[in-house]
């Protein structure tokens, strides 16, 4: 692991300019930047936004976007990168290892240049609770669903600050938003009648049925 460490941190700049076509820090910039203290950081993968992309959310708050995938390594970048310059970087096993999700090298937290907080990785995991509920529960309406897991969310999040229950409270005023993005997901499950003869596949004519 330290071999595979020590390589990635000292990659030359246009070896990684050349993975990803940006401009990213030297290996002694990052090593010197580089976070010590790897207990306790807690690593969670979720879907993303776009169809098959993942998202790694570390302690909590700051969402990184994989950029890379090096040596069996993947390498994740804070989403902010790309429009901010962010230099947050952290280098992970890959999930599918012997050993499951492990921090290889991270840059220090307190080095983020960008404003985050809980709130964001919240809302967007209980978007994807909600995707999953309607792709799962197709005969349960909006309303139900909605209503349902608005109350476990608001539930689990008791313990948290007045502050951060204030903002997330104030962003699910907007459920229209939580629909359309829910109800997608659900058209997906749901079969299209076909229209005319070339639209027609004998295999899925008996989930007509």
């Amino acid at each position: 692991m330290a071999e595979v460490e020590e390589e990635l941190m000292n990659m030359e700049e246009e070896e990684l300019d050349h993975m990803e076509g940006e401009v990213h820090e030297n290996g002694e910039e990052l090593n010197e930047d580089k976070e010590k203290d790897l207990d306790g950081i807690k690593l969670e993968v979720v879907e993303g936004n776009k169809e098959g992309s993942r998202w790694l959310i570390v302690d909590s708050v700051h969402i990184c976007h994989k950029q890379q995938v090096f040596q069996n390594h993947d390498v994740w970048r804070c989403e902010d990168f790309r429009d901010y310059k962010c230099p947050f970087k952290i280098i992970t096993t890959k999930e599918e290892s012997e050993n499951g999700l492990q921090i290889v090298t991270m840059t220090k937290k307190l080095l983020h240049n960008c404003s985050k907080d809980k709130v964001k990785p919240i809302l967007h995991k209980f978007r994807l609770k909600l995707a999953k509920r309607m792709r799962a529960d197709l005969d349960t309406p909006w309303r139900k669903i909605w209503d349902e897991e608005r109350k476990i969310l608001m539930d689990r999040l008791k313990s948290e600050s007045q502050l951060l229950l204030d903002q997330v409270l104030l962003e699910l005023k907007d459920s229209r938003s939580f629909r359309v993005s829910a109800q997608r997901a659900r058209a997906k499950e749901t079969p299209t009648i076909p229209k005319t003869h070339e639209e027609m596949d004998p295999e899925k004519v008996n989930s007509f049925l």
